[in-house]
């Protein structure tokens, strides 16, 4: 059998150690890391392997020349573009007859590659990933196998609330060489993000083999110093000499070390190190010509020789508060000029240098400061700014986004010394968990491209949006005189602004507070016809005429009412955890219910782009707009919200909360997954168990250590059951794991 190492990559995530180096030669113990990986092959007996390469290609070859040093056979396949991990196996198709292996070039493992062997021929399958159980699966891809192994779902990089299990995909396969048919001859095509994926939907027979070895991905710095300490502590066998492995400490060749200076546990020393008097090196990897002072105090340090000292505990540097796609902060405080012009050069780097970015933020002189920070950032890395003039609210922002056809967009919002920001893609949805990630990573590595000074745009002004927003929302509404009296309460001022201005155009008059809990007072003493809470994410809370919040499972069965009466059997889109009561109202004016993943939501409407997805987009989505598509509604059916909510459809529905701790919250999905009897599943979002009296819905929280159970019946009793049973089981899962 043959082998093909993935020794491409750049390894951004590692830099500034990949700044001189690719990350196959990264040491470990002193040795690069793909040498580790071809004492492990060869010791399985796989001598003929292919290496692709891409990144400072002429470091490995100069280093491993024909691969006879090591016992083995290499054949090289260099890239001339970048084509991913499937793409670059497919430039090695001439190598690869029979069944083969393929091992990521930055991890160091002492997996049974021969055990999984056995194991992908026993079941005949086209392709075998090595899996692994891990605590923390946010930064691999997950994989779902039923009790055969064969896979059923993967889930790459995913957030908490996409993990449905903790086991990995490691970045060791074993395939059959009638897989490289399925890779396109040219373009970008990668492993796990498409080819995967693409098996899976064909049904194709993809098994995983879980491995109980040792596997690390250095991949990060953490995981790199991790790594060291785990092969001085005996978890993997990489054959380090004896003497070594008791006293924690490996010392290079030709090192000048003082007798004065102190060498503790856990530390690598590079070769030709000199560490000067009365020094203190613990828990280091010194890379080969580093020089350590006299004096110096070295702890969980990673050195690359005499140019950089680089100590990630050490390090000063936090990102403000953040989810995925949003920061928040204090206004000078945690949201510093330096932080949002690396935050839009990070940005831009996500998407493409030239990428056309839309700019939402408010013209007030208050926030000038913020205002050329952006730009200032933006421009720096190349992109083409759309300054949104003359409006600072998220609806606007978002449709000049679809409007214009630009690339993605960044949405600031104020309220006091507070400042939110938003990264928004292409049609105005937040960006994803992929590109989240890539902008994470470059703030936290501070791998920043600028641009030549020449090359800098100037910003492009866009001052016709308000007027283009209001022109759309008049034309797709017939009734243009809307008798209504509201009560809204929203912190962002230029919202109200936007909101206060087309409502008198309606003829709705609105009263502001921003106060919540004063809203339903508001609307009782005022004598308002309904009440509207908007959140700093855009999406609304109703009050009915008497002050009270409509629940959000009622809110969603409103959307499905107000999107089949206008829409004769629409399909409406709904996330899994929203009620059966909009099953039961789809069913009545014969709609469907489509069930998608809640995160999701929003670009499928956006995509769909029919009348109905365009409705159920005004109401769930855009502020503004939900507001007139309510009072429209109200108006045309002369009815009032407390009486909408008294014919909807009535279930019980219980929430609950298990504290669990982050490193547990895999192993819970699949441990559920794992005892399923008599249940329909349904994985699109959680785990969702369905029997004929109801259904249970169990999701990791997306920012706290606990999982989230839901489960909703006709049956008080049965809901409570089940929601109940279910806590029981997890915390017995927890505490005996």
């Amino acid at each position: 059998m043959k082998a093909i190492i993935l020794a491409g990559g750049e390894g951004r995530r590692l830099r500034p150690l990949t700044d001189k180096l690719p990350k196959p030669m990264i040491p470990v113990m002193n040795q690069p890391v793909m040498a580790h990986l071809l004492r492990l092959l060869k010791k399985h007996n796989i001598t003929e392997i292919g290496v692709t390469l891409g990144y400072k290609s002429e470091l490995i070859l100069e280093h491993f020349k024909d691969g006879e040093d090591y016992g083995v056979q290499l054949t090289y396949f260099q890239e001339t573009e970048p084509r991913g991990t499937a793409g670059c196996l497919k430039q090695a198709a001439s190598f690869l007859h029979e069944d083969f292996v393929v091992i990521c070039g930055d991890i160091v493992t002492d997996s049974d590659l021969t055990a999984a062997i056995s194991f992908h021929k026993e079941k005949n399958a086209l392709a075998t990933l090595l899996l692994k159980e891990t605590e923390y699966p946010l930064d691999y891809g997950v994989v779902v196998t039923d009790a055969d192994g064969k896979i059923q779902h993967f889930y790459e990089q995913p957030d908490w609330n996409e993990v449905r299990s903790d086991t990995i995909n490691t970045g060791i396969y074993i395939m059959k060489p009638e897989i490289l048919s399925f890779i396109p001859d040219h373009g970008h095509y990668d492993l796990a993000h498409n080819l995967f994926p693409a098996l899976l939907q064909k049904k194709q027979p993809l098994y995983g083999y879980k491995t109980d070895n040792y596997w690390c991905d250095i991949s990060h710095i953490d995981s790199y110093q991790r790594c060291h300490k785990d092969i001085f502590m005996g978890h993997v066998d990489i054959g380090l000499a004896a003497d070594a492995l008791s006293k924690g400490i490996l010392i290079g060749r030709d090192c000048s070390i003082d007798e004065s200076a102190k060498i503790k546990p856990y530390t690598v020393i590079g070769d030709r190190t000199e560490i000067g008097a009365d020094a203190t090196v613990k828990d280091c990897i010194l890379w080969s010509g580093t020089v350590v002072p006299k004096h110096t105090e070295l702890y969980k340090t990673v050195t690359c020789g005499r140019e950089m000292i680089y100590t990630s505990s050490q390090s000063t540097f936090s990102l403000p508060s953040h989810v995925q796609h949003r920061f928040s902060g204090i206004l000078n405080d945690d949201i510093t000029p330096e932080f949002i012009i690396n935050l839009a050069s990070a940005y831009v780097q996500s998407i493409k240098p030239n990428a056309k970015i839309l700019l939402s933020l408010s013209d007030d002189s208050r926030y000038m400061m913020p205002k050329f920070a952006f730009l200032s950032g933006l421009m720096a890395a190349g992109a083409e700014v759309y300054n949104l003039v003359g409006a600072g609210d998220r609806s606007v922002a978002k449709f000049a986004l679809r409007k214009l056809s630009l690339d993605g967009g960044i949405h600031v919002q104020f309220s006091d010394k507070n400042v939110i920001i938003e990264l928004l893609g292409a049609n105005g949805t937040p960006i994803g968990n992929e590109a989240a990630k890539k902008v994470h990573t470059v703030l936290m590595t501070g791998d920043y491209k600028r641009i030549n000074p020449e090359k800098i745009q100037k910003p492009i002004n866009v001052s016709d949006m308000p007027l283009y927003y209001f022109k759309d929302l008049i034309t797709t509404t017939p009734c243009k005189r809307l008798s209504f009296s509201i009560g809204v309460c929203a912190q962002d001022s230029e919202t109200k602004n936007r909101l206060m201005k087309i409502c008198s155009a309606f003829g709705i008059s609105v009263l502001f507070t921003n106060d919540r809990d004063y809203l339903p007072h508001l609307i009782q003493e005022n004598k308002l016809d309904f009440g509207v809470l908007i959140g700093e994410n855009g999406k609304c809370a109703l009050y009915d005429e008497y002050g009270s919040v409509l629940p959000g499972d009622t809110f969603y069965g409103l959307v499905t009412l107000i999107v089949l009466s206008a829409v004769e059997g629409a399909t409406v889109c709904m996330p899994q955890h929203v009620s059966d009561i909009t099953l039961d109202i789809a069913s009545h004016l014969g709609g469907e219910i489509k069930r998608i993943e809640d995160y999701a939501l929003e670009t499928q409407l956006l995509n769909t782009n029919t009348p109905a997805a365009r409705l159920q987009h005004d109401l769930c989505f855009d502020p503004i707009r939900s507001v007139i598509r309510i009072c429209e509604f109200l108006f045309l059916n002369r009815s009032t919200l407390s009486h909408i909510t008294t014919v909807l459809p009535k279930m019980h529905k219980i929430a609950r909360q298990v504290d669990c701790p982050a490193s547990k919250k895999g192993f819970v999905m699949r441990k559920i997954l794992s005892l399923i009897n008599n249940k329909t599943v349904d994985l699109t979002e959680g785990v969702k168990l369905i029997d004929d009296r109801g259904w249970i819905l169990i999701m990791p929280d997306y920012q706290k250590n606990r999982m989230q159970i839901l489960s909703e019946s006709r049956d008080e009793e049965y809901a409570c059951e089940l929601a109940g049973d279910m806590c029981d089981l997890i915390e017995t899962m927890i505490n005996n794991e």
